[in-house]
């Protein structure tokens, strides 16, 4: 099965950036359309159609299920509401146990004591540090209640104009929607809309509640806690029936693949050739996301995207491109070998990777095997290690759409890279590296169309 792109390149690009819309403005970005396919990927039967999301509380009343501490704020319940106190002085947050993708969040809030606080979404808490997008609370005015500002990264991202500002009621109960789907955000206070504006910086992360550092105590008070998730933009389809490797064939390697507890496991437990788990079915412009997890501290893997196998001459070693992926015999057309069998030691993939490896090893960094270098050394960073939960399911995240891919680990962007030379269309690809022994991973595996 082949998903092929219609029109001209590029048909659809991810923004990049914030993007200011204006308040309770709306926005047509670069043509942005997802097309949901009306076919089988892998003889697999297409995601029923979704039912109409529910809203679904995230406080009980009665006890913090669901939530937990992070830093030296105190929390408790009281008359059906969470009350969050100044503590030791530093920073203190009520996390919610599961992050959140695309949603829509409601809930009210009132300060007894004026202080500064705010709600953290699409968030990440790395070593007990917060990071991530903060809607500001505050009854003083100057301090931007309804804003959005990003915690342990790049400050405030848009303040709200003078009639935002003025939706804020000092001191009384104040209602919150924020709304957070694919790159879009926006919030409102008391059904005021206050920022509207684009960012690619996360796409998914947990929820928590603020009191700021070192201030003066104070007791801030939230009620009614509740979320609707969304899933706009096209059904998910799967690419992996949890089973079986129906839909997939391998490359290189053979005997290294099998399904256990509904997951792909790929395993070397000797130095062995490069070892690849190809889908049958390639994709032109798309979104994917799955799980995966590294168990051993050796070894390298990744997911390749856009990827194709040429063929190479046993003789002279020429790659030999526009061949049937089942071809055995070939004439080279460098030196003219008429029985160049490729072997599994032989085996080239051609297309870029977001690798995934042992710890502080560049995972989510982008790799382009048809010139064998990384394609975004320059975006590395301690965030990227960081994000990377070694012996842990991590959420892998590829949007690849004209010249365009981003990729995300745990709904925190690692790789961005915009206008560079990608193929257009190719099969995706999971990766065992040659060499140390190694075990990866892999679950949940779906992928939905990008297109116009």
């Amino acid at each position: 099965m082949m998903f092929t792109r219609q029109g001209m390149r590029p048909r659809y690009s991810p923004m990049s950036g914030c993007v200011h819309l204006g308040v309770g403005g709306m926005m047509r970005v670069a043509g942005l359309v997802l097309v949901v396919e009306a076919c089988v990927l892998a003889d697999q039967p297409a995601s029923a159609p979704a039912s109409q999301p529910a809203w679904q509380s995230l406080f009980n009343g009665r006890d913090l299920a669901g939530w937990h501490g992070v830093g030296g704020a105190r929390w408790a319940v009281a008359g059906g509401e969470i009350v969050g106190q100044t503590g030791d002085g530093s920073y203190g947050w009520l996390v919610t146990d599961r992050p959140y993708d695309d949603f829509v969040f409601e809930f009210e809030c009132r300060h007894e004591v004026a202080g500064n606080s705010g709600i953290q979404f699409r968030s990440h808490v790395v070593d007990g540090v917060m990071y991530g997008y903060q809607a500001e609370f505050d009854p003083r005015p100057e301090h931007g209640t309804g804003g959005v500002y990003e915690q342990g990264g790049r400050g405030w991202l848009h303040k709200p104009d003078a009639r935002g500002l003025a939706a804020m009621k000092p001191m009384e109960w104040n209602r919150y929607r924020i709304r957070a789907v694919g790159d879009h955000i926006q919030l409102f206070v008391n059904d005021v809309p206050t920022v509207d504006f684009r960012d690619t910086q996360a796409r998914g992360g947990i929820i928590a509640l603020q009191i700021h550092s070192g201030q003066q105590p104070m007791t801030v008070r939230w009620r009614n806690l509740r979320i609707k998730e969304l899933s706009e933009g096209g059904a998910w389809m799967p690419i992996f029936d949890g089973r079986t490797l129906k839909g997939w064939h391998t490359q290189g390697e053979p005997d290294v693949w099998r399904v256990e507890e509904k997951a792909i496991v790929g395993e070397l437990v000797k130095p062995s050739p490069y070892a690849y788990l190809v889908t049958d079915a390639s994709f032109g412009d798309f979104e994917l996301k799955l799980h995966m997890r590294y168990e051993t501290n050796s070894g390298n893997s990744g997911v390749f995207f856009w990827s194709t196998f040429p063929p190479q001459c046993a003789r002279c070693e020429e790659v030999v491109r526009g061949l049937p992926r089942d071809v055995s015999v070939f004439k080279c057309p460098k030196c003219g070998h008429d029985k160049a069998v490729p072997l599994p030691q032989r085996v080239h993939i051609h297309g870029p990777q977001a690798e995934f490896a042992p710890p502080r090893q560049n995972t989510g960094g982008l790799y382009d095997a048809r010139i064998g270098r990384w394609i975004n050394e320059d975006q590395f960073n301690e965030m990227m290690h960081r994000m990377h939960r070694f012996e842990e399911w991590n959420e892998l995240r590829i949007i690849a759409a004209g010249k365009d891919v981003l990729v995300y680990l745990n709904g925190y962007r690692v790789s961005e890279v915009r206008g560079y030379d990608f193929p257009e269309e190719g099969q995706i690809a999971l990766q065992l590296h040659s060499g140390n022994a190694m075990r990866v991973r892999f679950k949940d595996l779906q992928v939905r169309r990008l297109g116009s």
